[in-house]
């Protein structure tokens, strides 16, 4: 019902995009939740809140992450029917490093640069978390979407439109 009211109002295409944005998003929220309990795991037991090693408590936080994310988006989000494959793995390994450094990057300027008053920095580490998280999300939900599990239909396109510019090239 709500998948046809959706369709109704954007377009049957535009409408399963929002759809897989918005599954993408709940694995998302489920990964955030593995990724900030790593962090502040970490960030507790050896209270170091910025600075180099926080960098690389985010790596090793996101990296476990990302585990369990390949495996939902695969199942649920993006309903890849082929087997597991090294291929599929290594692309979406390599799409979730960009979005790793883009977090990383944000998280490390953040709690290193900047502590705004009236907060900790165990406080401000878990603000600069979720700022990284806008960007870190575009990154990764396109280059997953257009790049590791692309459909069918966005397929032909590419054919279609390689073979449309083929066309037009040669007139």
């Amino acid at each position: 019902m709500i998948t046809e009211l959706i369709s109704s109002l954007m377009g049957k295409r535009s409408a399963a995009l929002f759809i897989q944005f918005f599954k993408f998003s709940l694995v998302g929220v489920s990964n955030f939740i593995i990724d900030a309990s790593v962090l502040n795991l970490l960030s507790f037991t050896t209270k170091i809140y910025s600075g180099l090693p926080i960098a690389l408590f985010n790596v090793i936080s996101f990296s476990i992450a990302v585990t369990s994310s390949y495996a939902m988006n695969k199942r649920w989000v993006f309903r890849d029917p082929l087997a597991p494959g090294t291929k599929k793995f290594s692309k979406f390994i390599g799409i979730y490093i960009g979005g790793n450094l883009l977090n990383t990057g944000v998280v490390l300027l953040l709690t290193s640069f900047f502590l705004p008053p009236g907060f900790t920095p165990q406080i401000w580490l878990n603000i600069a978390k979720i700022i990284a998280l806008p960007p870190s999300t575009a990154w990764n939900f396109f280059g997953v979407r257009f790049f590791v599990f692309r459909s069918k239909h966005d397929e032909n396109k590419t054919m279609q439109d390689n073979a449309a510019t083929a066309i037009e090239d040669s007139l």
